[in-house]
């Protein structure tokens, strides 16, 4: 056994370690200052992503008015063009890069109207872009829409752009070819015949 005046000695010589915890006046414990610290880090995280989330924001409306040939911001009148310009126009809005669009063929099919009086169109387009990759691709696609009294050009999003496969766009297509293509078309769009 030890001795009670060596064991008084040794727990005197042991280093005593006060931990010093800060209170709010309401009796609250703060946190250090690694929270702090993460916080602003994460802040300043968010501020970047923002930043840098932001910075093609000034170009955008300059990019679609000069892609469009409209005026900074007007987006009123986007689609006031040829029958094949507008059926362009309604690829590129689907696109991921609308300036890598090239067209490659184009052929208005139809020109007729919609069944409440306003001017329709179908337009077979063929054209190359690039995917989300950058690698290029190659689309064939009719495109059917219509132009509302306020020259806005409108389509279904369900049937007015529809994806053929390539051989149609590449071929030649005949009256016979054209009529059918525009029958259905005009069937699924609510288009009236010539």
């Amino acid at each position: 056994m030890r001795d009670k005046a060596v064991t008084d000695t040794l727990d005197s010589k042991k280093p005593s370690v006060e931990v010093n915890e800060k209170k709010d006046p309401s009796g609250e414990q703060k946190k250090g200052i690694g929270s702090k610290i993460f916080w602003g880090l994460i802040v300043c995280a968010f501020g970047v992503f923002l930043y840098t989330a932001n910075e093609g924001q000034d170009n955008m409306f300059e990019d679609m008015a000069e892609m469009f040939g409209n005026a900074k911001g007007k987006a009123t009148a986007l689609f006031k063009a040829s029958p094949v310009a507008n059926a362009e126009n309604i690829i590129r809005s689907n696109l991921k890069d609308p300036n890598s669009f090239k067209r490659q063929k184009s052929v208005l099919i139809w020109t007729g109207q919609k069944k409440t009086g306003e001017p329709a169109h179908i337009v077979l387009l063929d054209y190359t872009a690039q995917n989300s990759f950058g690698g290029a691709v190659r689309g064939c696609h009719v495109v059917s829409f219509y132009e509302t009294a306020s020259d806005k050009v409108k389509w279904n999003p369900n049937s007015g752009v529809q994806k053929l496969q390539r051989s149609t766009c590449q071929a030649t297509l005949s009256d016979m070819q054209k009529s059918e293509l525009s029958r259905l078309m005009r069937g699924a769009n609510g288009f009236t015949a010539n």
